[in-house]
């Protein structure tokens, strides 16, 4: 699971919340036409510091794939996406448990969020996205996809968030300046690109940052993207990491 703080509309803080399910662990029976289908049972919660809740206690999600959408869902796993309303600024807990109703497995994640205060004028960024271009190879050990970020050696990682209450440049301002390192056991080993920064149209309350990593220089192993933003004028600072690994070759 992936769960990042984002807002897509002024005054509206949400938690992203993107799930991967490995179909392996799913109970599929033949269906008519060739399908596979199954059924999972999905539920997710935020907890606050205080402990109050919100989400979604349980939804019942059937499947019936095509033998082609199986073969994709083999090969990526089964992604689900899910966004919960932050009510406050704040620290909460991100849960979500998956069940199989074939087979009564059951399977969870959690993680934690911070919710920056948007109205303190101060610059924030929104989590951090990794994922694999559309058009590249998956397989069940890395499948590159942002609810489980575990690449093949020889791939592309495409990373992407958003910047607020960043400075306008029509009032004069000095640019945003924005960086992207990659880390390994603490150290910092590479130093990317500078990220491609572009304010969003339709009322959007961010600037979007993105950027590529080619990933054929590294060796296998666990990472750590980092990306950080600077406002010079008013001399603040933002920053957002998130983990990925990249797969060993099989033998």
């Amino acid at each position: 699971m992936t769960a990042i703080f984002n807002e897509r509309s002024a005054g509206a803080p949400e938690i992203d919340l993107l799930v991967h399910v490995d179909t392996r662990d799913i109970s599929f029976t033949p269906g008519v036409e060739g399908r596979r289908r199954a059924a999972i049972e999905l539920a997710t919660r935020i907890t606050d510091e205080k402990g109050a809740h919100a989400g979604e206690p349980s939804r019942s999600v059937p499947l019936n794939f095509t033998e082609t959408d199986f073969q994709r869902a083999s090969q990526q796993g089964l992604l689900y996406e899910t966004s919960v309303p932050a009510p406050h600024p704040g620290y909460y807990e991100a849960q979500v448990a998956v069940k199989d109703k074939g087979s009564g497995r059951v399977g969870s994640a959690r993680g934690w969020v911070y919710v920056p205060n948007l109205k303190s004028g101060r610059l924030a960024m929104s989590g951090l996205l990794a994922y694999g271009p559309s058009d590249a190879p998956r397989t069940e050990q890395a499948p590159g996809v942002a609810a489980f970020r575990v690449f093949e050696p020889s791939s592309t990682l495409d990373y992407a968030c958003r910047i607020f209450n960043a400075p306008h440049p029509e009032a004069g301002a000095a640019p945003l300046e924005a960086r992207a390192v990659i880390l390994q056991d603490g150290k910092e080993i590479l130093t990317l690109p500078q990220p491609q920064l572009q304010p969003e149209a339709g009322g959007s309350p961010g600037t979007l940052v993105t950027g590529a990593v080619p990933l054929s220089s590294l060796a296998p192993g666990s990472y750590i993207l980092f990306v950080t933003s600077q406002d010079q004028a008013r001399k603040h600072a933002a920053g957002q990491w998130t983990d990925f690994d990249i797969a060993a070759q099989p033998r």
